[in-house]
């Protein structure tokens, strides 16, 4: 480790972390946290593009491989990874962007992980401290009474301590809540509420960027952490990056960014639920079907498919309804007494005689 930091060339810097990332795989996750991890970081402030993208890499793998650590690491993340990594995604590289956008999903979930365990140590030592303590007294209690007292006037104490002390004892126990579950409660919701501030703050930045090139690190972000990015922020975080990935369709000049929104939105769709894909996502789609580029018809009917097998699709949305008005606006103005909205199904069925056999196809396994 220390003999690096004296290497000049890119390309031994390079080799070395990969060297690192090879250690790491047969290593102890003391060694990875107290050795590894410091080194790799030294290096995400190199001067060589290369040296720091793969910085931010092997980082995220080797963080990802610890499964065990001290309740001085639970909060690491908060307190030490991420004040190194943010610089990263407004490097003036543009590897490095695109690096660090593939590696966001991996850091939020191993973020997670670490407080989850974190916390429930916390939780556990704070619930079995009191069960000893509880026991202790009373084993102090007993060994008192019968010390102090005769063999028979034990007995009696005893059988008047569990008359009298048992009942307003548990009934105190249910009327005060336990701090110290409340506390880690609290502090569990705190700690999260960091972790899904600073990386709600890069989704948008990376989702927002109008910069040149931008695009392929949309692409990363998409490809490589959607799923993961969506498990990590839970519902309410899903509803305000949805109308931001959304807005992805309307860059008419990048079709690869179009099409890979559309493989990857379904992931979204589960933690938004029914009624919010059928509300919101389901119009971007149709809008997606009418479409320049053949593969962007083509993934958007492979996400209708998938929505379908996942059950986020009601049979109004697939087939259409009709409604049928009251007789008083019957006899007022019989023109709008029906009014018809038409499925899914109807809208792609013109797509059964599109030019390209691809399109055709998953047309087909769509409506039969």
């Amino acid at each position: 480790f220390s003999s690096v930091g004296h290497v000049q060339r890119a390309s031994s810097k390079f080799v070395a972390l990969k060297m690192m990332h090879r250690i790491a795989l047969f290593s102890s996750d003391e060694i990875r946290l107290q050795r590894i991890v410091p080194f790799v970081t030294s290096l995400l402030q190199d001067s060589e593009p290369i040296v720091r993208a793969s910085g931010i890499s092997v980082l995220t793998s080797v963080l990802s491989m610890v499964m065990t650590f001290p309740p001085s690491d639970a909060k690491i993340f908060p307190r030490y990874v991420f004040k190194k990594v943010a610089h990263l995604i407004t490097d003036a590289s543009l590897i490095v962007r695109v690096a660090f956008a593939e590696n966001i999903a991996l850091l939020a979930e191993t973020a997670l992980r670490f407080l989850d365990v974190g916390h429930s140590v916390s939780l556990y030592e704070a619930v079995a401290g009191r069960h000893s303590r509880d026991s202790s007294s009373r084993d102090d209690k007993a060994g008192m009474s019968t010390a102090i007292f005769p063999e028979e006037a034990a007995k009696l104490l005893s059988k008047q301590n569990n008359t009298s002390d048992d009942i307003p004892a548990s009934s105190s126990n249910i009327d005060s809540p336990d701090t110290s579950t409340t506390t880690i409660k609290s502090s569990y919701d705190s700690d999260l509420a960091v972790l899904h501030e600073v990386v709600f703050r890069w989704v948008i930045h990376i989702t927002t960027d109008t910069s040149d090139h931008s695009s392929q690190s949309k692409q990363a972000l998409l490809l490589r952490g959607l799923p993961k990015l969506t498990n990590f922020f839970g519902v309410e975080y899903s509803f305000q990056i949805l109308p931001i990935i959304l807005a992805f369709l309307n860059d008419r000049k990048d079709w690869p960014l179009r099409a890979s929104l559309c493989r990857h939105l379904p992931s979204v769709c589960v933690a938004v639920g029914r009624a919010a894909t059928e509300q919101f996502v389901i119009p971007c789609i149709e809008t997606a079907l009418n479409d320049d580029v053949e593969l962007v018809i083509s993934e958007a009917l492979c996400c209708l498919s998938t929505l379908v097998s996942m059950g986020l699709l009601t049979r109004v949305s697939l087939l259409g309804t009709e409604i049928t008005g009251t007789l008083q606006s019957h006899i007022k103005n019989p023109t709008r007494s029906r009014r018809k909205k038409q499925g899914v199904i109807v809208r792609i069925g013109p797509l059964l005689l599109h030019p390209s056999r691809a399109v055709r196809t998953n047309a087909a396994s769509l409506v039969f």
